[in-house]
């Protein structure tokens, strides 16, 4: 579960706003001036985004929570957004390629670079239009899994 301290914005019609604000690297451990990926946050604006989630413990605005997001969801999201266009571009690319061979053109490349761009541009377009579509469905949205500063219990078996 990929977790991120939040805070309750909002909470009206059985819809909960969170609000989180930029932060540096993960925060696992405390090498942060090694850290390559607090190095790479550290770059970017830390600029506060707003979310709405799934809040199963009936917290209440104003509260401090740790929201959570099951790794399946991220990895297909990541898949989405970098294979799919990816494997477009290459398979629209091949296309254009083997289009002007066909027809006998000296411009193969050409033909390969404009279909390839063509393929990036469907694959995004097709990933943007699926994220829309899925983007209200509950099973997608990010939990609130507790209230910030209790730790969950760890049993051993």
């Amino acid at each position: 579960m990929l977790e991120e301290k939040a805070t309750i914005i909002r909470v009206e019609n059985a819809q909960t706003w969170v609000e989180i604000k930029g932060s540096q690297g993960c925060h696992q451990c405390g090498q942060k001036s090694s850290c390559g990926t607090s190095i790479l946050s550290s770059l970017f604006k830390k600029e506060p985004q707003f979310f709405r989630v799934n809040n199963q413990i009936n917290a209440k605005k104003g509260e401090q929570v740790i929201i959570g997001i099951p790794e399946n969801i991220f990895l297909k999201a990541s898949f989405l957004g970098f294979i799919v266009p990816l494997l477009s571009m290459i398979f629209f690319a091949m296309i254009g390629y083997q289009a002007s061979v066909f027809l006998l053109f000296n411009v193969a490349d050409l033909f390969a670079i404009i279909f390839g761009g063509f393929g990036l541009f469907m694959g995004l377009k097709f990933v943007t239009s699926y994220i829309e579509k899925q983007k209200s469905s509950y099973q997608y949205r990010a939990t609130i899994l507790r209230k910030d500063g209790i730790k969950p219990v760890m049993l051993d078996y």
